[in-house]
């Protein structure tokens, strides 16, 4: 951080930091409001300790002294840096000769943030005045985007640690500058990105803080009467970062007619004991309501508040017999060792309190077992005698489960001949739910999985060795359930100690090829008889596996056994890659490549972008087994320029399409977007070693904007004749699709004569991307910028400016047209109309500008939000939440006697409209 003094023109010093922040921070920190180049670095300074150092570390200390600087009358301060003059902020504005930036908003956020944290109503004034000297100042800031910014991220801390008089102030404040005030949550996050002051929040938080003042004030004054405390209420307890505050529900109980019911439901479901001790009541509720809650909390296994409903609730023993079965019914991912020893203790409970029947027990025995509870089933042998239990059957799901301990319980308590030792073996080899394990990825990455399959390893050679007969066990179908679930360690095992079919062994050919596990691979075909094994099904399988951090690699010979001498040079030590080469290249010594389905292998290696192997068939095979032009188009794609390089290079493109193959390496791959640099190496190496008529580069251009790959588009443009392409499309083209990066390079480049202009001012309107790639929202942002550059670098005399702000209103670039008549570029619309449309598309930031600019007489609102009821016949669902939006923002900021509500719900029915419908029968409760 710079801490030397800055000194303006005229020798003046104006370093807004008092000397004793030094030992706070280490360093002084230096806050200078000055002019000329330096502001901006400043301001970025200011932001970034104002976020980091002040408000996030709340450091009160640190703001008040800091505040100084702006609050008290210039005088100086010495250190050993020298003497400074601290100034106030009025004297600060007169010295910064007007120029503002993002240094305004230090004063004002530290003033808000100090006062609402503090309750100091004189730093309060002070921020006020601040503000409304910048807001009415002549200064070079966006004055909305500044004044919503701080006054909307101040209400919250002023509504949680100020005072009533305060808040009412800053939402007067609020009206008199036209900051958006919400009553429903809805709208605040919409438009204007939180710059909205929300009703809803406010309450939240003084509520979550317990501000009475506040509360009391914003639900007496600032309230709809559609507001339903209950509704409010329940996202309240489901916050888990805020303690809940019981002053403030016993206010709401008592002065806002609360019902206590809703709360004690809902702190029983959230686990708030000390809230639900408070409101407990037995006599709100019916028993059946109780009752439903005691198995709500078992079933979504809430332990705190079972123990807590036992005391309360008075529960029978078939109540209690289904609060077990849910306990135990159902075993999710998230339920570890901690979540099975609370329902130990809760059971423990369950068992003092009550007098279970012998049917509930074994019923429940099955379920824990079932899923995995042995900690359970250990429970219910201390209680009850073993023997009346189905024993093999837990012994089956300990072995699915691989639980050692629950295993080796049974196998010293049973006779082993009352156990069936094939059904625990196989699932023992299977595991449990573990059909889908790696459904989503192509390569194994083990960790965790890998110290559980060592663990049931010994599980599965535990049983083997338990067993007198091993030929009892079958082979086949335990190695089928282990490849299902990719247990490679337990295959393994299991061709070492068992004697499978030929079938088995393909099997695990191809799990092992597709799974990329290289080991294992070498191992089955350096120890089995691989004459059976279809190289041709391998070597696709291979193919289709997609390297990233493993690269399989495959070894035989071409039609006999494969014995160690062929794997003699391979080593472990070696890299995936030398491995996969070596191995490949084995393989492919047989002379019959026909049979092995090279061109279907190398289409997949292609597709998953295996270079090593890409780069070694074409030096292996006879380039007849593929198809070249695919072959190229792949490489292209994928910007593999020196192999393309070397294909071409033995003369292998006579019969190719290389327009396509140029087209392709403009399209790239959508996986991988780090090639720019090969991709314009090849796109140079074909356009200098090709016929150059060869190439459609209007097409070639096509498919660069569309891929939105600007840095080829720029290329051409650098390295190729003007005249062997379209460069006015290239510039239509990109206004349509909202490249403003490239407009802007266009427009600075080339003579704007080059360009017919108008047209793309046209098509910069159209609100319907070329491309639908194109993120929405970007493009929106991206036109409008369009449009501004335009304007300035050809003038506003240079266009029709009537034509393209009707073409706007026409298409339905409500962005343009706002942009058009917020800087009072042009205003000549039919108001009514465009009114009228806004609310029916749902497009808020127009409505809201309207209606500051205009009388609701002028805009015949009563028709607007009918429009927003209906919409359009098109697209009335996909707009409904937007069309719902501006409804809210009507309710909110219009005399209510203005609306005909029952035409509009009416109209709403009729038109399928059931959300606004919903939403239109809450505003009055006379509408039937």
């Amino acid at each position: 951080m710079r801490t030397a003094e800055y000194k303006s023109k005229e020798g003046e010093v104006v370093l807004l930091v008092p000397a004793e922040c030094s030992d706070l921070l280490g360093k002084r920190i230096s806050y200078l409001i000055h002019r000329e180049y330096r502001h901006e670095k400043a301001a970025q300074l200011i932001q970034r300790l104002v976020h980091s150092v002040l408000i996030k570390s709340k450091n009160v200390l640190l703001i008040n002294s800091i505040l100084q600087a702006f609050v008290n009358e210039e005088h100086e301060c010495s250190s050993k840096g020298g003497t400074y003059s601290f100034v106030s902020f009025d004297d600060a504005f007169s010295r910064s000769n007007r120029r503002f930036s993002k240094s305004a908003f230090l004063p004002a956020q530290l003033l808000l943030y100090f006062a609402g944290r503090q309750v100091d109503e004189i730093c309060y004034d002070i921020a006020l005045k601040y503000i409304t000297i910048i807001i009415e100042g002549d200064f070079e800031i966006d004055k909305k985007i500044f004044c919503k910014t701080i006054v909307t991220e101040s209400i919250c801390l002023l509504c949680a640690f100020g005072n009533a008089d305060m808040v009412e102030k800053t939402i007067t404040f609020a009206h008199m500058y036209c900051i958006p005030i919400s009553h429903d949550d809805l709208i605040a996050y919409h438009e204007f990105g939180g710059n909205v002051i929300s009703i809803f929040k406010c309450i939240e938080g003084a509520f979550l803080v317990s501000n009475l003042s506040v509360l009391r004030l914003l639900m007496s004054k600032y309230t709809l009467p559609t507001f339903n405390i209950n509704e409010f209420i329940a996202p309240m307890f489901t916050r888990k970062t805020y303690s809940l505050p019981l002053e403030s529900l016993k206010w709401l109980t008592t002065c806002q007619n609360l019902d206590k019911k809703i709360i004690l439901k809902l702190s029983i479901r959230n686990n708030f004991e000390s809230i639900a001790d408070f409101f407990w009541d037995e006599s709100i509720m019916l028993q059946s309501e109780l009752i439903n809650l005691f198995i709500e909390c078992c079933k979504y296994r809430i332990y705190k508040m079972i123990p807590w409903m036992v005391r309360k609730v008075k529960v029978n023993r078939h109540d209690v017999a289904r609060a077990v079965y849910y306990l135990l019914e159902d075993r999710f991912s998230f339920l570890d060792d901690s979540h099975e020893k609370q329902i130990v203790k809760i059971l423990k409970i369950f068992f003092q309190e009550f007098d279970l029947s012998g049917v509930v027990i074994k019923t429940a025995i099955k379920l824990a077992s079932e899923n995995g509870c042995f900690e359970v089933v250990l429970l219910f042998f201390e209680k009850w005698s073993p023997c009346d239990f189905d024993l093999p059957a837990i012994f089956n799901e300990a072995c699915e489960y691989c639980n050692m301990n629950m295993v080796q319980w049974v196998l010293d308590f049973v006779e082993r001949r009352c156990l069936n030792f094939n059904t625990a073996f196989l699932k023992a080899c299977g595991g449990n739910n573990g059909i889908n394990r790696f459904s989503n990825i192509s390569v194994v990455e083990y960790n965790e999985e890998e110290e559980e399959d060592k663990k049931r390893l010994q599980l599965v050679s535990k049983l083997w060795n338990c067993v007198d007969d091993t030929t009892t066990l079958n082979a086949e179908k335990a190695i089928e359930k282990a490849c299902v679930v990719k247990r490679f360690h337990i295959i393994q095992w299991l061709l070492k100690h068992m004697k499978p079919e030929h079938s088995s062994i393909s099997q695990v050919l191809q799990t092992s090829c597709k799974y990329g596990q290289l080991e294992l691979v070498e191992w089955v075909l350096s120890n089995y008889d691989t004459s059976v094994v279809d190289y041709k099904s391998c070597l696709i399988w291979l193919s289709s596996f997609r390297t990233y951090s493993t690269i399989t690699f495959l070894s035989a010979e071409g039609n006999n056994r494969a014995t160690n001498d062929n794997l003699s040079d391979l080593t472990f030590g070696d890299t995936f890659q030398n491995k996969q080469n070596k191995l490949v290249s084995c393989i492919l010594k047989n002379p019959n490549h026909e049979s092995l389905g090279i061109a279907e292998s190398m289409q997949n290696y292609i597709e998953n972008d295996n270079k090593c192997i890409i780069k070694l068939l074409p030096e292996i095979c006879d380039h007849g087994y593929f198809d070249m032009q695919k072959v190229v188009e792949g490489l292209c794609r994928l910007a593999h320029s020196d192999i393309v390089k070397s294909i071409f290079d033995k003369g292998n493109y006579k019969t190719l399409d290389m327009n396509l193959a140029m087209i392709m390496t403009c399209a790239g791959d959508f996986r991988n977007r780090n090639t720019r640099q090969q991709r314009i190496d090849l796109i140079t190496y074909l356009w200098n070693h090709f016929d150059q008529k060869l190439f459609d580069l209007n097409m070639v251009i096509d498919v660069a904007l569309q891929q939105q790959s600007f840095y080829i588009i720029e290329w051409i443009l650098d390295n190729i004749d003007q005249d062997l392409y379209d460069i006015n499309q290239i510039m239509l083209i990109s206004c349509r699709s909202a490249y403003s990066d490239l407009v802007k390079y266009l427009i600075n480049e080339f003579e704007l004569s080059d360009f017919d202009l108008k047209t793309a001012l046209i098509e910069a309107c159209n609100p319907y991307p070329l491309y639908h790639g194109v993120i929405q929202h970007a493009h929106s942002t991206n036109r409008v910028e369009i449009v501004d550059l335009l304007l300035r670098h050809c003038g506003r005399n240079s266009f029709d400016l009537q034509n393209v702000l009707n073409t706007a209103h026409e298409q339905k670039a409500y962005d343009v047209v706002s942009f058009f008549l917020e800087n009072n570029i042009c205003k000549d619309l039919n108001i009514k109309i465009l009114m009228l449309d806004a609310c029916k598309d749902g497009y808020l930031r127009l409505v809201i500008w309207l209606l500051q600019n205009y009388t609701e007489s002028e805009l015949e609102i009563q028709n607007a939000f009918l429009g927003a009821c209906v919409g359009r016949e098109f697209n009335s669902y996909q707009t409904y939440y937007e069309r719902l939006v501006c409804l809210h923002f009507l309710w909110d900021n219009v005399d209510h006697s203005v609306f005909d509500t029952k035409t509009a719900l009416k109209q709403a029915h009729q038109t399928n409209n059931e959300k606004i419908s919903a939403w239109l029968l809450t505003l009055d409760s006379n509408i039937s």
